[in-house]
This record gives C-alpha cells, sequence and structure tokens, in this order.
C-alpha cells in the first residue's frame, strides 16, 4: 500500500512539474524581435577573430551574394580518436556551382574527404551531383578508395589474443550514373558500377 502511495505521489508530482513548463512555454520566445537590417548581418569567424584583433570586419556578406554562378567552396579539418581506427586525421572538401542559369538550372554539389589514422587506414570518397546547363544531363558519382586493416581472433566467444591475425581489405569503388533529361517526366540512364577488392 506504501508503494502504491509513493508512486501516486511521484506521478502527480512530475505531471505537475509537467503542466507548469507547458504553461510557462507559452510566453517564451525562441528570437528577439530585430529590426530586418540587423537579423541579416552575416558574422563569419574571421569577421569575430578581426573584432578582437580591432580591426574592422571584411564586407562580404554572401547572405545577398547576386554571383549565384560562381564556385563555392568549403575546407573542414577532422582529427579524431576510436579503438577501431587509433587517432584519425583528415579533412572534407565541399564544393558547389551553377553549371547555367540559377533560373532554370539546379545547383550542383560534390564533397571530397580523405582520412589516414595511426594503424594505417587510409580513405578516399568523393560524392558528386552535377547538373549540366537547364538540367539537361545528371551525372551522380560516388568513388572511394579504402586501404584498410584490422585485426582478427576467429570465430567464437572467448578467443585467446593469441589468435590475432591481421585482416586486410583493400578496396576501389567507381559508380557513375548519367541520366538524361529528354522530356519533361522521363529521364533516360546509363549506370557503370566497378567495385574491385586490391590484393
Amino acid at each position: 500500500m506504501r508503494n502504491l502511495v509513493r508512486v501516486t505521489t511521484i506521478l502527480c508530482s512530475a505531471l505537475l512539474v509537467l503542466s507548469i513548463f507547458t504553461l510557462e512555454a507559452e510566453f517564451c520566445y525562441s528570437q528577439d524581435k530585430k529590426n530586418k537590417e540587423e537579423a541579416t548581418t552575416q558574422t563569419d569567424l574571421i569577421d569575430i577573430i578581426r573584432d578582437l584583433l580591432g580591426k574592422k570586419p571584411l564586407k562580404t556578406d554572401t547572405t545577398n551574394n547576386k554571383d549565384d554562378e560562381s564556385l563555392k567552396l568549403s575546407f573542414l579539418p577532422g582529427v579524431a580518436y576510436s579503438s577501431n581506427t587509433g587517432f584519425l586525421i583528415g579533412f572534407n572538401l565541399g564544393m558547389a556551382k551553377y553549371f547555367g542559369s540559377s533560373a532554370n538550372t539546379s545547383p550542383s554539389a560534390a564533397t571530397l574527404s580523405s582520412n589516414y589514422t595511426s594503424k594505417n587506414q587510409f580513405n578516399v570518397k568523393m560524392k558528386s551531383d552535377i547538373y549540366t546547363s537547364k538540367n539537361n544531363w545528371y551525372l551522380e558519382g560516388d568513388w572511394r578508395l579504402s586501404l584498410t586493416s584490422q585485426p582478427t581472433y576467429g570465430l567464437g566467444s572467448g578467443t585467446p589474443g593469441s589468435n590475432e591475425q591481421i585482416l586486410f581489405y583493400d578496396q576501389l569503388r567507381f559508380y557513375q550514373k548519367f541520366s538524361k533529361n529528354s522530356s519533361v517526366i522521363f529521364m533516360q540512364e546509363l549506370d557503370f558500377i566497378l567495385t574491385d577488392s586490391i590484393m
């Protein structure tokens, strides 16, 4: 009986707290009311560093960029650690561009990433979605090269560490799709796939 009273008390208390938070949420706002000019001002990391050094921010606001057809690049380095890979260092390069007028052509994008680990694992990957002028052609690519290794201890549980064998797995993958826009609702496709294990 005491347990039932205790559980009921806890549930009622939780319901009361939840109700208070729900009622209070009506008066909370996630955005401040600002004028349009202040709300659309772009501030990048470079602008913050220049401000800390007492320099004026650069006048490169890309939120209102009229030059849609220029190449846009982004670079992101990476460092990580896991028990399978050890220490990992790598990068990711993103690219975007219009290969025609932005009024009638979809934006094209591609990413190139690579990493190397302290356990001698190496990976390179490029993925792309390319649209030609007026979306006449669409090219989708996924190209990968992986040179990896990992210890294996055989099947079953409880195998001793002395059974360790290094398993090497190297892979080359080339996937490319070509699509031709021949009408509003019909696309012709040609796919080419090459996946091979390199020994």
